[in-house]
């Protein structure tokens, strides 16, 4: 029944939700079956998730951590082209997907402040000194986010 809702463990000890290509432990199976994207009644929800719980990869899975760095995709989890790397630090590994969410990374870990386009009037043709900064200190590149929030949200 588990396998209706979530692709089992493969190359990776990490249970992905069919519907929501999230990764999911077994031990939040039962809140998230009943989440807005499934609204899956109790008593099946409850069913799903002993069953997943007391599974043999149960404990491996509850225990995964994303990894920062991937050469190979996580089977079943989405992936993303327009994945932001901030190369300002050397060994910085952030990756965002917007430009806003990396403007704030730069001021929060290397304390800088990209600059921004002032002014209402018609830009010139290419790019501004801003767009150039920040096509600088960053690189397309594609990426994964395992959970959507809390612990292991990350790029």
């Amino acid at each position: 029944m588990a396998t209706q809702f979530f692709h089992q463990p493969s190359t990776d000890p990490v249970l992905v939700c069919k519907k929501c290509e999230y990764a999911v432990r077994p031990k939040e199976v039962f809140r998230h079956l009943q989440s807005a994207n499934h609204r899956i009644g109790k008593p099946r929800a409850r069913q799903i998730a002993e069953g997943i719980q007391t599974s043999d990869y149960a404990q491996e899975c509850d225990e995964w951590q994303p990894p920062t760095v991937v050469n190979t995709p996580i089977p079943n989890l989405l992936v993303y082209s327009d994945g932001i790397l901030c190369e300002m630090g050397q060994f910085c590994q952030f990756i965002a997907r917007t430009v806003k969410t990396m403007r704030q990374h730069w001021r929060d870990q290397h304390s800088w402040v990209a600059p921004t386009n002032c002014g209402g009037g018609r830009r010139p043709q290419g790019l501004s000194a801003a767009e150039q900064q920040i096509q600088q200190f960053t690189r397309v590149v594609r990426c994964q986010r395992a959970f959507p929030g809390r612990t292991g949200s990350h790029y």
